[in-house]
């Protein structure tokens, strides 16, 4: 769920995004824009008591990351910022 979650709002930003289909890639969505890639690694997270940010971290390959925190219906964006792109 949080992968088309991610996948639509990237393309509310006018990114191109492709999804993989392998169960071992190195990230869960390609995303591009301005000619420029971005290889992203989706995870589910939430906000702790110290008000962090928290979400599983093994297995991450890239620097691009997208936190979608379910109790708050909100994307965070770690290395980049769709915004900005």
């Amino acid at each position: 769920m949080a992968e088309l979650l991610v996948s639509v709002d990237l393309l509310k930003y006018e990114f191109e995004v492709y999804r993989s289909v392998s169960p071992s890639s190195s990230c869960d969505i390609i995303a591009m824009k301005n000619k420029k890639t971005y290889p992203i690694e989706i995870r589910t997270g939430f906000i702790g008591v110290n008000e962090k940010t928290s979400y599983p971290k093994n297995r991450i390959e890239t620097p691009y990351l997208a936190i979608y925190l379910r109790d708050k219906e909100k994307i965070e964006y770690i290395g980049f910022d769709p915004r900005q792109c």
